[in-house]
């Protein structure tokens, strides 16, 4: 089913000319194993950044909600903090609707936002090239404090002892 405001036009630039509506409602994508398999940078679905492009998404999910929602909720830290109405609006559902599908697969908009911060700020202090600071504001937290309280809570260590290489 084509997006409520976006139709297919933004998937034809990724996909080429064979996109088209499915008679049943559903997105469906046939390509060949090689290209499912590739790792998606997030240079290429987002406004460039240096702080946290380094980490790769895999292009294949499991298909449900919650996967593509942290999807999408890594793309929108790039560009500030995510909400669940954007989110919900990216959709094409209402906020009600989405927090009802969230519920039935066993998530939250927080639960999600809160495991691809984890991911992408423990990624980032592994691979190094950015400060406590950057990966902070790059995740939308208020202060680096915030970010060392919520890496201390997720491994038990600080982020300095996850850059350098204590294992989480």
């Amino acid at each position: 089913m084509p997006h409520p405001v976006h139709g297919l036009a933004h998937l034809r630039t990724c996909f080429g000319d064979a996109v088209e509506a499915s008679p049943n409602k559903l997105l469906e994508l046939f390509m060949p194993d090689h290209v499912a398999d590739r790792p998606l940078s997030l240079r290429e679905i987002a406004q460039p950044s240096p702080d946290l492009t380094q980490g790769l998404i895999a292009l294949r999910g499991d298909g449900t909600l919650s996967t593509s929602a942290r999807i999408v909720i890594a793309a929108m830290l790039l560009d500030g903090t995510p909400s669940m109405e954007r989110l919900a609006r990216a959709a094409g559902l209402s906020a009600r609707t989405f927090q009802r599908r969230l519920r039935a697969e066993g998530a939250t908009f927080k639960g999600l936002l809160e495991s691809v911060r984890r991911d992408l700020a423990l990624a980032s202090l592994v691979t190094g090239g950015s400060s406590a600071n950057e990966i902070a504001r790059t995740l939308g937290y208020d202060q680096q404090s915030s970010l060392t309280r919520a890496v201390r809570r997720w491994t038990g260590a600080s982020p300095r002892n996850i850059a350098r290489g204590q294992k989480p």
